[in-house]
């Protein structure tokens, strides 16, 4: 049976809390703002190869999820009632 000294478990725990609020500052550092600009390769409607590359920032790319969601959440609701706006099943 191997003994291990009671002072190296006792010092892990206190590196490893040591190097965890300088990784959380770094991730905060690195979060981007929603001003900054990302690019997303897109595919092409009809294209099974050809992708489109598009630019905007993260604020419009948002926007462009919660409308393309909005407008996705709106034919469902549409379909599923009739013009008396009851449910139709």
């Amino acid at each position: 049976m191997l003994a291990t000294p009671a002072s190296a478990s006792v010092a892990a725990p206190a590196i490893l809390t040591q190097a965890a609020p300088a990784a959380t500052e770094e991730a905060e550092k690195e979060k981007p703002g929603p001003d900054t600009v990302e690019c997303r390769r897109v595919k092409v409607t009809g294209s099974r190869v050809k992708r489109k590359r598009i630019c905007m920032t993260l604020a419009q790319w948002e926007a462009q999820g919660r409308s393309g969601r909005a407008m996705a959440t709106g034919m469902q609701d549409a379909g599923t009632l009739d013009a008396a706006g009851e449910t139709g099943m």
